[in-house]
C-alpha cells in the first residue's frame, strides 16, 4: 500500500475513534438526574405508601448514577413508577418503598459491595424487612446490589417471590471501561465485563451456589441510549428463571413508564401478578 494511502486510513481509523470516544462522553456527561456537580438529584430512601396492615412489600432499587426520584420519573408525563402501583388495586396491599444510595458521577462513593451493607441497614431501619414478602424492582446496577444483598442475607429470602431485573449488567458492561477512565466513582469498575472483573465474576458463581427459590425475571433495552447499547442482551438476561421481556426503550427510559399501559409497567405487573394468587404467593423452585 502506498504510504499516502497507509496514512489516510490510519488518519481515517483516529477520527472514527476520536469521534467514537467523543460521544462516549457527551453521552457519560449528559446523564438525565444529575445536578451540576454530577450527584443524583433525589430526596433519600423513602416510603411512596406506608399503611398499618400492609404485610407486603415492593421495594425500587435504582442504578449507577441514579436516584430515588429521576430514575423512575417519566419525562413527558411525569408519571412517577412507584406512585403508579399506589393506583393500581393489584398492588393493593403493598407498601411501596424507594431505596436511594450515593452514586455521584465524577466523585468518589460507594462500592456495590459497601452499598450491599447499606441496603442492609436502611431496610432494617426503615421497617421494610420486618414485612412478610418484599418484592424488588431493580434497575441497572441496583440488580447487581440487590443480588449481592441477598446472597449475604440468604436468611431473607424465603420472603421473596419476586425480583425484577431491568436491564441490569450480570456479566457485565462494555461501557464501564469509558465510565472508570472518567469517573472516581468505584462503582463502575465493578460493572466492567467478565474477565476483567472478579466482583462480577464471583457475584455469578455465589448467586448460582446459593440456589435461591427465587422467581427472577428479566427485561432488556432494544434501543440505544444516544447511539451506545449500554448493557447488551446477553448480560442483561444472565441468571434470570423466567420469562424474558425485550422493551423498546433504551437504558435510561426503560424504567420510566408514562402511564400503566406502558410496556415496561405491564412487564412487572405481569410477572407479578404470575407470581402472585389471592393466598398468597408462590415462590418459583428450581
Amino acid at each position: 500500500m502506498p504510504v499516502s494511502r497507509r496514512r489516510r486510513s490510519r488518519l481515517f481509523i483516529s477520527v472514527v475513534l476520536w469521534c467514537v470516544l467523543t460521544a462516549l462522553v457527551v453521552a457519560f456527561v449528559l446523564v438525565p438526574g444529575l445536578d451540576a456537580s454530577g450527584t443524583a438529584v433525589g430526596h433519600g430512601s423513602h416510603y411512596v405508601r406506608e399503611q398499618e396492615g400492609h404485610d407486603g412489600a415492593i421495594v425500587f432499587v435504582h442504578g449507577v448514577m441514579g436516584d430515588g426520584i429521576s430514575t423512575w420519573t417519566n419525562p413527558n408525563t411525569k408519571a412517577y413508577w412507584p406512585q403508579l402501583l399506589t393506583e393500581d388495586r393489584a398492588f393493593d396491599n403493598y407498601n411501596i418503598f424507594v431505596y436511594e444510595y450515593d452514586s455521584p458521577r465524577l466523585g468518589k462513593s460507594y462500592s456495590i459491595d459497601e452499598i450491599v451493607e447499606n441496603m442492609r441497614l436502611v431496610l432494617e431501619s426503615s421497617g421494610v424487612l420486618g414485612h412478610r414478602e418484599i418484592n424488588f424492582l431493580a434497575h441497572s446496577m441496583g440488580g447487581l446490589v440487590t443480588r449481592g444483598f441477598l446472597v449475604r442475607y440468604q436468611r431473607i429470602t424465603p420472603k421473596i417471590p419476586l425480583i425484577y431485573f431491568y436491564s441490569t449488567p450480570t456479566t457485565g458492561s462494555q461501557w464501564a471501561n469509558i465510565a472508570e477512565f472518567l469517573s472516581k466513582n468505584r462503582q463502575f469498575h465493578d460493572m466492567l465485563p467478565m474477565g476483567a472483573n472478579s466482583f462480577i465474576e464471583n457475584l455469578q458463581s455465589s448467586w448460582l451456589a446459593a440456589k435461591l427459590d427465587v422467581c427472577s425475571f428479566c427485561a432488556y433495552e432494544v434501543k440505544d441510549t444516544d447511539g451506545i447499547d449500554i448493557v447488551a442482551r446477553q448480560s442483561a438476561t444472565a441468571l434470570c428463571t423466567e420469562s424474558l421481556e425485550p422493551i423498546p426503550e433504551d437504558h435510561i427510559s426503560i424504567v420510566k413508564p408514562a402511564d400503566r399501559g406502558s410496556i415496561p409497567y405491564i412487564a412487572f405487573k405481569t410477572a407479578f401478578t404470575k407470581t402472585h394468587d389471592p393466598k398468597g404467593p408462590r415462590v418459583c423452585k428450581h
